[in-house]
């Protein structure tokens, strides 16, 4: 009993714990990318609209994943930390030399 009751807690233990790098891929780009954009305001839609050149936002939430595959020296430009506390970008003070990734209309 002692070393099922041990089983079953390091299987619990392995499971709870962090991964230290799990990538979404593009299904899990796209959920956020659907997710987000049923709360988004309608200003917000048509300014995200714009940024992917029309295309639907789950279709266009992957793309920096999929660039990247090619163009390894991209990787440091693939996200952005925002703060939690702010409430929009501040593209100054997050991407001060302007190589962060961009919409993909500029691809």
């Amino acid at each position: 009993m002692k070393k099922l009751l041990r089983a079953m807690f390091l299987v619990l233990a392995l499971i709870v714990s962090p991964s230290p790098a799990f990538p979404w891929g593009r299904e899990g780009h796209q959920v956020v990318g659907l997710i987000a954009e049923k709360y988004m305001t309608a200003a917000a839609l048509a300014k995200a609209g714009d940024l992917v050149d029309g295309s639907a936002i789950d279709t266009a939430a992957s793309w920096t994943d999929e660039y990247r595959q090619n163009h390894r020296e991209s990787g440091p430009s693939h996200y952005i930390d925002i703060p939690l506390a702010d409430s929009k970008i501040d593209l100054a003070r997050e991407c001060p030399n302007g190589d962060c990734a961009e919409d993909p209309g500029n691809r």
